[in-house]
């Protein structure tokens, strides 16, 4: 798998996630390399962390420096 763009893909994961294992997420990061960023909850359910504090606070940070051009 590559990408083409010039920031990297946010790949969120949810460790407790029955409908698409951490796993996936993980290779799909490793696959990527430098061209990912990383995001992992520790909730279950699919879409669990996405009411996580701690979570939504990385991904805010990472849509910030996508947006100034930065990592």
């Amino acid at each position: 798998m590559t990408s083409r763009s010039d920031r990297p893909t946010l790949v969120m994961s949810n460790t407790f996630d029955p409908a698409t294992p951490h796993a996936w997420a993980d290779g799909v990061a490793r696959q990527l390399g430098q061209k990912a960023t990383t995001v992992r909850t520790d909730k279950v359910g699919h879409g669990g962390g996405l009411d996580n504090p701690g979570t939504k606070n990385r991904v805010a940070a990472y849509l910030d420096q996508a947006n100034q051009g930065g990592r």
